[in-house]
C-alpha cells in the first residue's frame, strides 16, 4: 500500500525522468519518453494493481501507441481524498498510448468539495465494472475522459474513448451544486456507463455532462437531477446526431469493438464507422 505522507504520489515511466524539488516538500516528475518493460509488448509502462493513497496522484508515461498494450493501466485502487485543504487530484495520463481504468479511481471528499480526476491519452478506456467518484459534501468534483468541455482546454484529447458498463459519479452529497463529467474523443466516442453529478440533498443545483465525438454511440445513462435546485445539463456533441423513436438502439459501426473478454476491448484501426450518431429517445427520457 504506497502512502504518501507528503501528499503526493508519482508512478511514471520514461528513458529520462527529472526531479525537481520546488520548496514546498512535494516531489515533481518530467518524464521525456516512454521505456519497454521487456520485448513481448504487452505490458503496461505504468501500471497499477494494488492501492496508492496520497492527495496527488499521477500515472504518467510517454508511450507510443504500440509499444505497449497499455501505456498507463489502473486495474486496483487509487485514493485522492485530500490534504492540507486542497482538494484531491488523480491523474492517469498515457500521453500518445493507450491509458485504462479497470479498477477504482476515488477523488472523494466527505467534508469538502470533490477532487479532480483525469484520463488522457491517445487512446483512453474504461471497462466494465470500473469506478470513478469525485463526490463531495459541498459540491461534486471534475471528471475528464478523453479531454476537456468540447474538446477545448489544455488537456490533451484523446482519438478515441470507449467507456463501458462503468459508474461514474461527481454528485454534491449535502449542499452544494453537482460538478462536472466529460467523455470526450476526437474520431468516435462509446458510452455504455453510467454518470451521476446531482445536486446535494440539502441544496444545490445539478452539475453538467458532456459525452461527445466526432462519431458517437450512447447507450448508457446519465442523472444532473437535485432534490432542492434546478436540474443539470447533459451535451451530446457529435459530428451529426439522430433521435430515433423508443426501442431504437444506437449505432456506431466498426469504430471500436468490443473483445471476447467483458473487460477488455480493442480499438479497431481498420475502419473509421460512421459519423452520425443514432441514439433511441427512450435512452434520454428521464
Amino acid at each position: 500500500l504506497p502512502i504518501s505522507d507528503l501528499g503526493r504520489v508519482n508512478l511514471v515511466s520514461g528513458s529520462e525522468v527529472a526531479i525537481d524539488f520546488t520548496g514546498d516538500g512535494l516531489i515533481s516528475f518530467v518524464v521525456s519518453e516512454g521505456t519497454l518493460v521487456n520485448g513481448d509488448g504487452e505490458d503496461s509502462a505504468v501500471a497499477n494493481t494494488g492501492s496508492i493513497e496520497g492527495a496527488t496522484v499521477y500515472l504518467s508515461a510517454n508511450a507510443a501507441r504500440d509499444v505497449f498494450k497499455n501505456a498507463v493501466n489502473n486495474s486496483g485502487l487509487i485514493e485522492a481524498t485530500g490534504a492540507y485543504e486542497e482538494n484531491g487530484v488523480i491523474v492517469l495520463e498515457g500521453g500518445a498510448g493507450t491509458t485504462m481504468n479497470s479498477g477504482t479511481l476515488d477523488a472523494s471528499s466527505a467534508s469538502g468539495a470533490g477532487g479532480s480526476i483525469s484520463m488522457l491519452g491517445d487512446y483512453v478506456g474504461v471497462t466494465d465494472g470500473a469506478v470513478i467518484s469525485a463526490d463531495g459534501a459541498t459540491g461534486g468534483g471534475t471528471i475528464l475522459i478523453g479531454g476537456n468541455w468540447q474538446g477545448q482546454g489544455p488537456e490533451q484529447n484523446a482519438s478515441r474513448t470507449y467507456v463501458g458498463d462503468a459508474a461514474i459519479s461527481a454528485d454534491a452529497t449535502v449542499n452544494g451544486d453537482g460538478g462536472m463529467v466529460v467523455v470526450w474523443s476526437d474520431e468516435s466516442t462509446r458510452f455504455n456507463g453510467s454518470i451521476t453529478a446531482r445536486g446535494g440533498a440539502d441544496s444545490g443545483d445539478g452539475g453538467n455532462v458532456e459525452v461527445s465525438g466526432g462519431a458517437l454511440k450512447f447507450t448508457g445513462h446519465v442523472d444532473t437531477s437535485a432534490d432542492n435546485g434546478q436540474l443539470g445539463s447533459l451535451l451530446l456533441d457529435p459530428t451529426n446526431i439522430v433521435i430515433n423513436s423508443p426501442g431504437d438502439t444506437a449505432d456506431l459501426a466498426g469504430t471500436l469493438n468490443d473483445d471476447t473478454d467483458a473487460n477488455t476491448f480493442a480499438f479497431d484501426e481498420g475502419e473509421t464507422g460512421t459519423t452520425t450518431a443514432t441514439i433511441a429517445a427512450s435512452v434520454l427520457d428521464g
